[in-house]
């Protein structure tokens, strides 16, 4: 992706690829994974909880739960990974997008998904489409040139500013459930501000 003369972001597009996702546990656990009796088959919350009571012995496992599911992919890497170091800017230029693809292919929010995945230099943004056969669009924003553009446009008027990024909607503060703000994004509301990715 190419603005004013400087590649911003590379595109890595992969069709039909795999994804793994795993399931590291409780956040607040002291030690990854699920501790599973597997002679009850119970979910140990606590090592407290671990101690047997007065039936069968225990056979405590721990287990990290996952679930593989094939999609179409794209994969978004700044071409400075200090673009991403802002969670702010990161989270709302990823939320945006993903509004702005949603509204310019006329997509439902379930059939697209949006996530933030790597550390420091390797932080980037994945798109993967979730309905069956997937949509179609992550390969339109690799092969067709005004495509992202487009997109883009639909994100800043998603996000209440036109396409001189005046703003319209002045007191939408940070955001709203009319621009950027959704059920599925609610834990990131924090750190939503569509006005720094304007």
């Amino acid at each position: 992706m190419l603005v004013r003369g400087d590649y911003l972001l590379q595109l890595t597009y992969a069709p039909a690829a795999a994804i793994l996702r795993i399931n590291h546990g409780w956040r607040q656990a002291r030690t990854p994974g699920f501790v599973i009796d597997f002679e009850s088959g119970d979910v140990i919350a606590d090592a407290q909880d671990a101690q047997p009571p007065d039936r069968l012995r225990q056979r405590l496992e721990t287990v990290r739960l996952c679930v593989q599911d094939t999609q179409n992919l794209l994969l978004l890497k700044p071409t400075d990974p200090e673009l991403f170091q802002n969670r702010a800017f990161e989270t709302t230029f990823r939320v945006a997008l993903q509004r702005g693809l949603e509204q310019n292919y006329q997509l439902e929010e379930n059939e697209l998904a949006a996530e933030s995945i790597g550390r420091e230099t390797h932080r980037a943004i994945l798109l993967y489409e979730t309905s069956e056969g997937g949509s179609g669009v992550l390969r339109r924003l690799v092969e067709e040139p005004n495509s992202l553009a487009e997109v883009a446009l639909a994100a800043l008027e998603r996000a209440h500013f036109d396409s001189h990024g005046e703003d319209q909607k002045p007191d939408c503060v940070a955001a709203c459930y009319e621009c950027l703000l959704s059920y599925s994004n609610q834990l990131e509301a924090i750190s939503i501000d569509r006005r720094v990715t304007r």
